[in-house]
């Protein structure tokens, strides 16, 4: 993901990507003005600390897009837990509102990313699709 962003934003200004083990992680340069997370916060076994850890890594105005594939409404990723032999928080799309919110973090927008038809690997990716919430600090 790190090498698609970098190739993504080259020649973009003020852009920059860090890694780190989270949520023990004290980065360089916080506060941030954005934080993503795509397919991580549902593996954490304390996603309200989380969620907090994100909130005070953020700028006042800044911004987190969380992007899951493991969530309630989507019914095909309801056997992963047991197909990957690892604990999964799952939540509905208000479920992970009512995180957000308990993190301080009012949510500006909620949304199903879909994949085409023709493009797409799995059938729920059309129908269910990844879900997207995105929060303001």
């Amino acid at each position: 993901m790190i090498d698609l962003a970098l190739r993504l934003s080259s020649g973009l200004p003020n852009v920059e990507f860090l890694t780190g083990a989270f949520p023990d992680v004290d980065p360089p340069g916080a506060p941030f003005d954005a934080i993503f997370s795509m397919e991580v916060l549902y593996y954490l076994p304390d996603l309200d600390a989380a969620m907090k850890r994100v909130h005070d890594l953020l700028k006042p105005g800044g911004r987190f897009a969380c992007v899951v594939d493991f969530y309630g409404e989507n019914k095909a990723s309801h056997s992963w837990p047991a197909d990957l032999g690892v604990p999964m928080t799952l939540l509905d799309a208000s479920g992970w509102t009512a995180a957000f919110l308990r993190a301080g973090l009012p949510v500006i927008e909620q949304k199903r990313l879909r994949t085409p038809r023709e493009s797409a690997t799995a059938e729920w990716k059309t129908i269910e699709g990844s879900l997207l919430t995105l929060g303001r600090r």
